[in-house]
């Protein structure tokens, strides 16, 4: 059997996967593409997202959290306020309980006066152009808290999916340098192609 006989399979495992993971990917390829130009042009008028935001104050009653952490008692308030999202901070004193909450259209402020079970809830609500912003940094990870990494369903599913189109889109690269090494005529544009490349990133990585 000639090699050319057993690349044959590779060759068609490497097509499914080019136009499959491809069709799959590429929605969250032009969410990040679009959102990639919202946040490095902030001055074009679609893009200014946060002049147009809405903001909503309201005060509720809440019985005090009686949990043993700080997030169980985030977690309890919220779901006496029907909140719902993201903690990415806990501030505590001794008659007062803060958090904040972060979705990618909203952020929520939540301050506690525990001597009055009272809750000042303060609403920030952006636009579709501010939510592509948004979802394009949103990783769930605190470094300075890692107690509060990922703790909601939405951001854990989030993570998981950006994992799984990382992963794709270096399928998809190792895929375009093999069927760039099968086509002989075309190793010269390519070599200067990648070349040209390298160049470039190693610029911004090195040099900028």
């Amino acid at each position: 059997m000639s090699s050319r006989n057993l690349l044959n399979p590779i060759t068609r495992w490497n097509q499914k996967l080019h136009v499959y993971a491809g069709l799959c990917l590429l929605v969250f390829v032009w969410l990040f593409a679009v959102s990639g130009l919202v946040l490095n042009h902030p001055k074009w008028a679609f893009a200014q997202f946060w002049p147009n935001r809405r903001e909503s104050t309201t005060e509720q009653p809440v019985q005090p959290p009686l949990a043993s952490t700080d997030l169980a008692r985030a977690w309890d308030l919220m779901g006496q306020l029907g909140l719902s999202g993201e903690i990415d901070q806990i501030k505590v004193s001794a008659d007062r309980f803060e958090f904040r909450l972060m979705t990618p259209a909203q952020i929520t402020t939540v301050g506690v006066d525990l001597a009055n079970s009272r809750a000042l809830v303060h609403q920030i609500r952006v636009n579709g152009w501010g939510v592509l912003s948004a979802l394009h940094h949103l990783t769930g990870a605190h470094k300075d808290l890692p107690a509060l990494t990922r703790n909601s369903n939405a951001v854990r599913l989030w993570s998981i999916a950006m994992d799984v189109v990382s992963v794709g889109l270096l399928l998809l690269v190792f895929g375009g340098l093999y069927i760039w090494f099968q086509r002989r005529e075309r190793l010269a544009p390519g070599l200067a192609a990648l070349l040209l490349g390298m160049l470039a990133c190693g610029f911004f990585l090195f040099i900028l």
